[in-house]
């Protein structure tokens, strides 16, 4: 049976990793204060990099890409993080809005082009058509956090 790892968990990980990056400066530093989360079960493994806007100063892995194989993390191994890119996404986009580059309120085929022929579908068996207003980026963050879909 799979151990879940809860999201406060995560974040918890996700800060210590941040602040462990700020101050390791040796790549075996990083290993040795990833490994208690491995070793506790808390975490199966991890992959790191650290990089300044010029070049890649190391990367680690820790752990295992399979617990129950013990087939170990590789640094090129490839897992799935599922929605744990959403707030990063989410707050890149608050940059760009900071920086005056998109609106919120204005409709995603302005910045996306693949958005602007969008149809939908309320059911299953409904034809798709043009919705009734322009999806911006404010409706779909409100729509998803809300509804966890589109529109309920």
């Amino acid at each position: 049976m799979k151990k879940m790892i809860n999201m406060k968990s995560g974040l918890s990980v996700l800060l210590f990793l941040m602040l462990s990056f700020a101050v390791c400066a040796q790549e075996t530093e990083v290993a040795k204060a990833l490994q208690p989360f491995v070793d506790s079960g808390e975490m199966p493994g991890f992959v790191t990099l650290l990089a300044t806007k010029d070049k890649i100063l190391q990367i680690n892995s820790v752990g295992y890409a399979d617990v129950v194989a013990k087939t170990p993390m590789k640094e090129n191994t490839i897992f799935w993080i599922a929605s744990s890119s959403k707030p990063f996404a989410a707050a890149a986009v608050m940059i760009l809005v900071d920086e005056g580059k998109i609106n919120l309120d204005e409709s995603i085929a302005t910045y996306l082009p693949e958005f602007h022929d969008l149809k939908v579908a309320v059911k299953n068996d409904e034809a798709a058509h043009s919705p009734a207003m322009s999806v911006s980026y404010r409706r779909l963050d409100v729509s998803f956090a809300v509804h966890g879909t589109f529109w309920n």
